[in-house]
């Protein structure tokens, strides 16, 4: 479509030694004290395009993203109940998928011609098409994700430690400064608690400011059909107080609490937020006010096989999830304009 670039436009990387290329480039090195030894060499904007979320098993041979035959039922949660007018969200709304898609696109196709050393010892853990492949031991490693606390460790030390990365690139910022503290998730469980719950919290903080930038809410696709996913981000009502009352509803007894998880994590805390079931991310943010909140249609993740090495290659909506969370935490950090 107009406007994207096409596979053309992302040549393949190239292999040679660091200590090739001018002086002046060597600082833009993920680990530019390693100039002799030899490494995938490419452009930040190239490996975005190309990194892939690997495609997780449980026990060692169900891939995630295939969800069991009977999902076990969500807890109806009473405790989740509260006050009526305590949670204030009145209404949720999509946020059309290819404007987001054009405005995530923009970034990153604006982003600086930065050259990094992709390596397996290296700072970006996420694989990528033609540039890092995954190792034994993390084929090992990502075919045991067989809970939620897993989930949530892989998503820490792999895709969010790599965006974090990318940021310090981007911002040419020193691994030691207090503001490198800021772009760090940690676990925020006690934002929203439940007994049994489905899901957890992971957010970033804003050191300086004392401040949440963004909430990721995960809830692992075995216990989060895409089906399920598509009714929670659809567009509707919260009318009567309809998430603090937390009525018995069979049909929207996810969606409903998933909303009051949302809002929980984020009222007066932070505006944006991401829902993921790993296979499929959803962006949103608040508006002012706290009652309307906008979240993007559920966005398919590629995929990279742990032992074949081929990629899914999700559906195109122009702009890739990992590139898409990128985007989204720039935002939300206030580095870039909405």
């Amino acid at each position: 479509m107009d406007g994207f670039p096409q596979d053309a436009a992302f040549p393949g990387p190239q292999r040679f030694p660091l200590s090739s290329l001018p002086e002046d480039l060597h600082e833009a090195f993920d680990d530019p004290g390693a100039i002799e030894g030899q490494g995938t060499i490419t452009t930040l904007r190239q490996y975005l395009r190309a990194a892939a979320l690997p495609a997780c098993l449980r026990f060692g041979q169900r891939p995630i993203g295939i969800c069991p035959m009977f999902l076990t039922p969500w807890p109806e949660n009473p405790e989740m109940k509260r006050p009526l007018g305590t949670r204030v969200l009145q209404k949720a709304v999509t946020l059309d998928k290819w404007d987001f898609s054009r405005n995530a696109r923009r970034y990153i196709d604006e982003l600086p011609e930065l050259m990094i050393r992709v390596a397996h010892s290296g700072s970006l853990k996420i694989p990528a098409d033609a540039i890092a492949e995954l190792d034994k031991d993390e084929v090992e490693r990502y075919s045991r994700i067989d809970g939620l606390d897993d989930l949530l460790e892989m998503l820490q030390t792999t895709l969010l430690s790599t965006i974090a990365e990318c940021i310090r690139l981007i911002e040419r910022m020193q691994r030691s400064a207090s503001l490198y503290d800021s772009l760090k998730f940690a676990r925020a469980t006690s934002l929203c608690t439940a007994h049994h719950a489905r899901w957890d919290i992971l957010a970033m903080r804003d050191v300086a400011f004392d401040r949440m930038t963004l909430a990721i809410i995960v809830v692992p696709p075995w216990e989060l059909s895409l089906n399920a996913f598509r009714r929670f981000a659809a567009p509707r009502d919260f009318p009567g107080n309809l998430l603090d009352s937390m009525p018995s509803n069979p049909a929207d007894l996810i969606s409903d609490k998933l909303w009051a998880v949302v809002h929980d994590a984020c009222h007066e805390r932070g505006r944006y937020f991401v829902v993921t079931n790993y296979t499929h991310w959803a962006f949103g943010r608040f508006a002012q006010g706290w009652n309307v909140a906008h979240i993007t249609e559920p966005i398919e993740a590629r995929m990279i096989e742990l032992e074949s090495k081929g990629v899914n290659y999700a559906a195109d909506n122009g702009v890739t999830v990992i590139e898409s969370l990128l985007y989204w935490i720039q935002l939300a950090r206030g580095a870039i304009p909405l």
